[in-house]
């Protein structure tokens, strides 16, 4: 495992000794990986959700190479509008 140096406010530092003491964690470490597993679940939810919205709305089409390279020029334009703004 790898050590990690972290900085937190006092008032931080209180409420995770409080979680700590109140016997929900054993360490400091413990609850911070719990916070790191809670956000990548969160994270794959989130995708899932997209993912699941996405066939919900019709039939997946690939893209082709002349879809990527009109997205690639429509992206080259804007950013030509946006430099020609400043």
């Amino acid at each position: 495992m790898t050590n990690i140096n972290i900085s937190l406010p006092e008032s931080m530092r209180a409420y995770v000794e409080q979680k700590i003491e109140s016997g929900g964690y054993g360490t400091i470490s413990e609850y911070l990986r719990e916070l790191i597993r809670a956000d990548e679940r969160r994270e794959m939810e989130y995708f899932d959700k997209l993912i699941a919205d996405a066939y919900a709305n019709g039939p997946v089409v690939p893209l082709t190479k002349e879809d990527i390279e009109l997205a690639r020029q429509e992206t080259l334009r804007r950013i030509q509008t946006r430099k020609g703004r400043k």
